[in-house]
């Protein structure tokens, strides 16, 4: 917070109402972009909070105060990097292990057990057996916490190549790692909306990841217990260490007028799955710009509209007053996910500094809750650089995908999990069969949403009634369902005004 004659700064926000100065009034254009946008993304603006005058330092920045104002200096940002030129594969698998096991090394530093946010994929399991290694030097056992279904699951998902339990490949660590202790957690009796409120607290704000927040609070109290200090996460590796996607490289080639490469490495991926021919002609159909797509195909076009709508639970009247369509276009932002993206346009959005600065919100809120440091070694500044620097055909090559870091790990990782190609892990797959006890109350509780003047100026309250006339009951395979989502996500909304109403109220008479 910074005015003519105040300056004030705090890791959280709660503190600096404390000052008198200080009023607590909503950012509607923060508030804005988080109801109108359909991902899962808070804001457009790495430097908006939820309230007015009071704003983040966005991540890679440095403020200077003096007196006459604040200057605030980009000291990092992330940009292309020279092509790092090695003589053979070996040189950059051997350079990718001195750069990230550099990164998890700084990150073991604690006074109290280390441990690891595990799923079954390769980046959580790349970090946690580099770090298991380390610690094994000096006698320590490594903790582990991976979140699993619920007691009782239905698997719904209809393929052989998604699973939702990945318990198989985080045994196989287990085994391989002589060192390390799993505790698998299944948050049973916890849906996404059980402790809304105490996690708004924490966040001090309202929030979009509801189907995983529940599971890694259940993570951070399970570690808690088990006396962790340092909790480390792979968040940041599928756009950095496992970065290896194949269109976004299809792409890259077909920029490049790599004619050659492009239709080599679109026909061997293509040759690994059914119908081939098929999957083909829809991997170069992406790589036409949509508004090209759109003309010739307006099916999809009215699809994505549909999707990005079905999602956004504003008020039409709010979003125009808040100018919504001129920020997204101001900002570059796709509400559609139409535009097809290079190697490069996709890592740069995905290392920007406003999700550097959301991130910060539940590693930084959560930590401080738990009282436990959560640290990416896949997020290291270096370990961006060094990835950024190494050629996109060390990631993808010969239809395979991800492939620098399969490589690089032989002899850490075991070769289940390493090679591991063909089946994907579905994180929260259960989550609507956890709500469905609860959906009569949640359903009731939906259907008061207006009951504040605050809901019906940002919210779009009819639509909202309208769409949960649709659910009854909720589906086990209704996972994916983006007007189900849409509601979810206008009640955590109305939870954090209704909270922020409460603890107005309390507050009159303490003079805060």
């Amino acid at each position: 917070y910074w005015s003519k004659g105040l300056f004030a700064f705090s890791t959280l926000i709660k503190p600096l109402f404390a000052l008198a100065e200080i009023t607590k009034k909503h950012n509607k254009t923060w508030i804005a972009d988080f109801l109108s946008m359909p991902c899962v993304r808070h804001h457009l603006d790495p430097e908006l909070t939820p309230y007015q005058n009071i704003y983040f330092l966005p991540a890679g920045q440095t403020l200077i105060v003096r007196p006459g104002g604040i200057a605030k200096k980009v000291y990092w940002q992330v940009e292309r990097q020279p092509e790092l030129k090695l003589k053979s594969d070996s040189e950059y698998e051997e350079a990718f292990r001195v750069v990230l096991g550099e990164a998890v090394h700084c990150r073991l530093r604690s006074i109290r057990p280390v441990g690891v946010m595990m799923s079954g994929g390769l980046d959580s399991t790349s970090v946690a057996c580099m770090a298991a290694r380390e610690l094994a030097g000096s006698g320590q056992r490594l903790q582990t916490f991976s979140a699993v279904p619920m007691t009782g699951y239905r698997d719904w998902i209809n393929s052989s190549s998604i699973k939702a339990d990945e318990t198989p490949f985080i045994e196989q660590i287990r085994e391989y790692t002589e060192n390390i202790d799993i505790t698998y957690c299944r948050s049973d009796g916890i849906h996404s909306l059980s402790n809304t409120d105490r996690l708004i607290a924490t966040l001090e704000q309202p929030y979009k990841i509801f189907e995983n927040l529940f599971w890694i609070d259940n993570i951070m109290a399970a570690a808690k217990e088990n006396n962790v200090g340092v909790l480390l996460t792979g968040a940041a590796g599928n756009v950095t260490i496992s970065w290896g996607r194949t269109h976004p490289y299809l792409l890259t080639l077909l920029r490049a007028a790599q004619w050659r490469k492009f239709f080599y490495e679109g026909w061997a991926f293509a040759r690994r799955f059914n119908h081939p021919y098929k999957l083909l002609m829809k991997m170069f159909w992406e790589c036409v710009p949509f508004d090209i797509r759109k003309k010739l195909d307006r099916r999809e076009a009215n699809r994505r509209y549909k999707m990005a709508q079905d999602l956004s639970p504003i008020n039409p009247d709010f979003a125009l007053r808040a100018s919504i369509n001129e920020r997204f276009h101001r900002f570059g932002y796709d509400p559609l996910f139409a535009k097809p993206k290079d190697c490069w346009e996709e890592r740069k959005e995905r290392l920007s500094p406003d999700l550097f600065s959301q991130g910060s919100v539940v590693s930084a809120k959560e930590g401080l809750a738990y009282r436990i440091a959560l640290r990416d070694p896949t997020a290291d500044k270096r370990v961006i650089e060094f990835c950024l620097s190494v050629p996109d055909s060390q990631y993808v090559r010969g239809g395979r995908g991800r492939l620098l870091l399969r490589r690089a790990m032989v002899g850490i990782l075991p070769d289940r999990v390493r090679r591991n190609e063909k089946i994907q892990g579905r994180q929260s797959a259960d989550w609507t069969q956890r709500l469905q006890p609860s959906w009569p109350g949640l359903a009731a509780e939906i259907r008061k949403i207006g009951a504040l003047e605050a809901e019906r100026e940002y919210l779009d309250v009819s639509k909202s009634q309208r769409e949960l006339a649709k659910y009854s009951i909720i589906d086990d395979d209704a996972a994916d369902d983006s007007s189900l989502r849409m509601l979810i996500r206008s009640l955590i909304f109305s939870r954090f005004l209704n909270y922020e109403d409460i603890t107005a109220k309390s507050n009159i008479g303490d003079g805060i």
